[in-house]
């Protein structure tokens, strides 16, 4: 049972990581587009 919830706890950790890694590319990705607007 501890060891259920452990892989549960673990697989909370790694959507949370995921979605601040997708967060952090959204914010890489805008940065590029700025600065290809800033270079035309």
């Amino acid at each position: 049972m501890k060891k259920r919830w452990n892989i549960n706890k673990m697989s909370k950790l790694i959507t949370a990581i995921a979605k601040l890694l997708a967060g952090i590319a959204a914010v890489i990705a805008s940065i590029a587009k700025l600065i290809e607007s800033l270079d035309k």
